[in-house]
């Protein structure tokens, strides 16, 4: 093989960076498919590539682009942070200080209750933390327990927690002792139940998983061995599911009777992606601890924020020197957060826009669910959707919408970005960011149509 010369070690344009992709480790899911678009621009919900087509995102950056692609808010940041860019990790500002508040302020309020929080880099960071301060604060306990199809992130430890063997397999054969609840997908029961029985039917394996020895969470006289339980309000991964309320309160009600601490994996629904500030809010019950990350910064820096009850992260329970990590408290990822949640405290129709947001991508979503014969069903919360499908082509549907329009755009677009995932391939979902325009959610609907269509005759 050829290496492609680059003089001076320059890349100086679109072309040059082409030729520059040897030298990337392509491991990542941008090369999960050849000829990756080169984007050289982004604003609201659209990219532009380098040769000039532009595209719809519909998924907003993985869920994390809440706000579009915006590039003020690293002006905005910038400005506030100017005299002081970074500072040693163990050293404090007044910006971590400003936003530790109000995130605490925030979840205090959503909560119930008092807490603190403390900083991370990414999700599966933030999910790490979370678990340390669950063993500081039950140590005797050392089982974790999830849901089938679950997602907690890829790294060495939160990969254990993720439920496909994929993840895993990487690493080895070494693992943390996990036990998975049954999928809390009524749509797709994993017992093989109609939806009206399907929650009825886990509820009850769960009692027996937690009265007997067999499921390894209970010895012989009855004493948990689980530290804690690791929800996400939607699983993500898992295929955008809705969990049936009843059967989410079951769980954290059993457990926690038991001694567990609650997690909430609020990575992806944090911050009004359901509708609600925080996901868990869907429910009834109050977690002990919660994980925030994709949208804290807009998805434009690394950070993470974790949020404990009181006394779980006081100095007596999580002591100085239990968490250190060199870029937790960098000062310009701080006040990235601090311009999102800025921004949307200035938002004074929240929530009637995501109202409108979630009819509006009810309404797309139908239309699609009502013309093809790949679409089964449709489910619409907040600002995220999925659509069910008859076969598992969502990976084939995902691939011809990003170049569905390229010989005839749709309203000036000539593809669009939607997700799927390896664990659920007969889902497809859209969460595009949350202030995205009716005119563009009506060019996501086109589009979306005319990928299903192309698909169907492919």
């Amino acid at each position: 093989m050829s290496i492609p010369e680059l003089k001076d070690h320059q890349v100086d344009s679109a072309a040059t960076s082409r030729a520059a992709a040897w030298s990337l480790a392509q491991g990542d899911f941008v090369y999960r498919h050849d000829d990756a678009p080169l984007f050289v621009a982004a604003h609201g919900a659209t990219l532009e590539d380098d040769q000039g087509y532009k595209y719809l995102d519909a998924e907003a950056a993985n869920g994390a682009a809440i706000l579009g692609y915006d590039s003020s808010l690293f002006e905005e940041a910038l400005e506030r942070v100017r005299d002081i860019p970074t500072i040693p990790s163990f050293c404090e500002t007044e910006v971590r200080l400003r936003v530790a508040h109000r995130m605490a302020s925030l979840l205090d309020e959503a909560a119930g209750c008092r807490g603190r929080v403390a900083f991370d880099l990414g999700g599966a960071q933030g999910i790490e933390l979370a678990l340390k301060i669950a063993r500081c604060n039950n140590p005797h306990r050392s089982r974790f327990v999830t849901f089938e199809g679950a997602y907690h992130g890829r790294s060495p430890f939160t990969s254990q927690l993720s439920a496909s063997q994929r993840y895993r397999s990487v690493n080895g054969e070494w693992c943390i002792p996990v036990t998975r609840l049954p999928y809390p997908d009524c749509e797709q029961c994993r017992f093989g139940e109609n939806a009206s029985d399907c929650t009825t039917t886990c509820i009850s394996y769960v009692r027996q998983m937690v009265s007997n020895e067999f499921a390894g969470l209970v010895s012989q006289s009855g004493v948990s061995d689980v530290c804690a339980v690791i929800i996400e309000p939607m699983l993500n991964a898992g295929g955008m599911v809705f969990p049936d309320p009843r059967y989410m309160e079951f769980v954290v009600e059993t457990f926690r009777a038991q001694g567990a601490l609650i997690v909430m994996d609020e990575v992806f629904t944090g911050l009004y992606r359901m509708g609600t500030p925080f996901g868990f809010q869907r429910y009834s019950f109050v977690p002990d601890i919660v994980v925030v990350s994709k949208a804290l910064t807009n998805g434009m820096v690394p950070l993470s924020c974790v949020w404990g009850r009181d006394p779980l992260l006081a100095p007596e329970n999580f002591p100085p020197g239990t968490h250190s990590v060199t870029f937790a408290n960098n000062p310009f990822s701080l006040a990235v957060a601090e311009c999102v949640l800025d921004r949307l405290t200035a938002w004074d129709d929240l929530s009637a826009s995501l109202s409108m947001l979630e009819a509006s991508l009810r309404d797309a979503l139908e239309a699609v669910v009502s013309s093809s014969p790949l679409a089964r069903s449709a489910t619409v919360m907040g600002g995220v959707g999925r659509i069910l499908l008859t076969e598992p082509v969502a990976s084939k549907i995902r691939q011809n919408a990003l170049k569905v329009a390229r010989q005839d755009s749709v309203d000036g677009y000539h593809g669009m970005l939607i997700a799927s995932t390896g664990m659920a391939p007969n889902v497809i979902a859209v969460h595009p960011p949350l202030n995205i325009s009716p005119s563009l959610i009506s060019t996501m609907k086109k589009l979306l149509l005319r990928a299903f269509q192309q698909t169907e005759f492919s």
